[in-house]
C-alpha cells in the first residue's frame, strides 16, 4: 500500500512537471510566433513605404537620385531588410 502511494505521488509529480514543461514550451513557441509576426509587419511596412514614395517619383527624379524605375523593387527590399535588422537588434 505504501509503495503504491509513493508510486502514485511520483506519477502525479511527473505529470505536473511534464505539464509545466509543456506550458513553458508553448509559451516559448508563442513568443517566437509573436516576434516573427512583428518582424513581418516591420518588413512589410518599410517595403510598402519605400515602394510608395519611390513609385510616385518621375523617371527624371529617380534618375537624379541615382535610380531607375526597375530599381524600386530592389531598393524597397533592401530598406525592408535593414528595418528587420534594426528591429531584431531592438533599435
Amino acid at each position: 500500500m505504501l509503495v503504491g502511494a509513493l508510486m502514485k505521488g511520483t506519477v502525479m509529480s511527473n505529470r505536473a512537471t511534464t505539464h509545466a514543461f509543456s506550458l513553458t514550451l508553448f509559451g516559448d513557441v508563442w513568443a517566437d510566433l509573436r516576434e516573427r509576426i512583428a518582424l513581418i509587419r516591420v518588413r512589410r511596412a518599410a517595403y510598402n513605404q519605400t515602394w510608395d514614395e519611390l513609385s510616385c517619383l518621375t523617371d527624371r527624379e529617380l534618375n537624379d537620385i541615382g535610380f531607375a524605375r526597375h530599381d524600386i523593387r530592389r531598393v524597397a527590399h533592401e530598406v525592408a531588410d535593414e528595418a528587420a535588422r534594426k528591429h531584431a537588434r531592438g533599435v
